[in-house]
């Protein structure tokens, strides 16, 4: 069985603005962009890393996808930080979880 991963941030949450409303990937780049070290990379499609490493990028969502993530902006925060914790280098994960708090 899987270990759960780092406790997402406060700090994440707090910058909640739609909480409830569809996404769109207006969304995700506000809050992919709100992370530490966080470059947007566009090419035909954006996509967005952390010390290079890609944690999201645009696709077109399957009907999976959907579901997991409810249509929510909170869903999209939830989702895209525990991403970029487990993308972005230890020490950075650490720092901004300690930061964070």
């Amino acid at each position: 069985m899987a270990q759960p991963g780092p406790q997402l941030p406060p700090a994440v949450g707090e910058r909640r603005v739609r909480v409830g409303l569809i996404a769109g990937w207006d969304d995700v780049r506000r809050i992919a962009l709100a992370l530490p070290e966080t470059t947007e990379v566009a090419r035909d499609r954006p996509s967005w890393r952390v010390r290079d490493k890609p944690f999201v990028w645009e696709r077109a969502l399957r009907p999976a996808d959907l579901k997991a993530l409810g249509f929510s902006v909170e869903g999209l925060e939830e989702l895209i930080g525990e991403v970029w914790l487990d993308r972005a280098p230890k020490r950075l994960a650490n720092k901004y979880v300690e930061e964070s708090r």
